[in-house]
């Protein structure tokens, strides 16, 4: 269950799937949140790498959203018999260009990549968040702490979009594996880059609820 025994761990998890645990952020994690923004690999589609001091700014952030909003960008721990070992971040925000949006995002350490951890990550997000129900939930896998699943459900999110630089293929190809769609006409260029820059041209996928209702039913099926 969502509140047993975390080993190494004396939170509790907002979310669990069967091989990954959600937690808000907290001073403990500043320090590896610093390491993944720091990560060339990860940082590879953004302008550069962040400076410690710039990775401290955004872990402000992110904080500050959960504090603001209720929901924001969780860490991920990988769990198994040792106990927890911190793979990276997902979660949701609102763009600073987009108020009116919740995007859902993700980052993780290079050595956890190619094992499907993304995806469960970012699939348990969408699900939770476009499908707050606690059992329809418990049927996917999926646990959900009941502060969080009472924040969503007030929320009442009929979409969440995400979007990437044009050139991040192996991000296009996660929001694809996500069943998330994509319409040329919606991509765009990022209003805080160049245009000339070489990450400026933005592709733009969208989940909706519908969608996410059919994907779940289907599943169960």
């Amino acid at each position: 269950m969502l509140m047993e025994k975390m080993t190494m761990e004396s939170r509790s998890p907002v979310l669990r799937t069967p091989r990954l645990a959600l937690f808000v952020p907290t001073d403990a994690d500043r320090a590896d949140v610093a390491r993944l923004c720091a990560d060339p690999q990860v940082m590879a589609c953004f302008p550069r790498p962040l400076t410690s001091d710039e990775a401290d700014a955004w872990f402000e952030r992110i904080r500050a959203a959960h504090a603001r909003d209720g929901f924001g960008v969780w860490t991920v721990k990988v769990l198994s018999a040792e106990g927890e070992t911190f793979a990276g971040v997902v979660g949701l925000a609102r763009p600073a260009f987009a108020p009116e949006r919740v995007e859902i995002l993700w980052r993780f350490l290079p050595n956890f990549w190619g094992r499907g951890y993304a995806t469960e990550a970012a699939r348990s997000v969408l699900a939770a968040a476009l499908l707050p129900d606690r059992e329809v939930l418990k049927g996917t896998g999926i646990e959900l702490s009941p502060d969080l699943a009472a924040t969503l459900e007030r929320l009442g999110l009929e979409e969440i979009v995400a979007f990437t630089a044009a050139v991040n293929v192996r991000s296009e190809a996660l929001k694809a594996r996500l069943g998330m769609t994509h319409d040329p006409a919606d991509d765009f260029d990022h209003p805080a880059l160049s245009p000339h820059d070489r990450l400026s041209r933005h592709v733009l996928y969208r989940m909706s609820r519908d969608r996410m209702v059919k994907m779940s039913t289907k599943r169960r099926d």
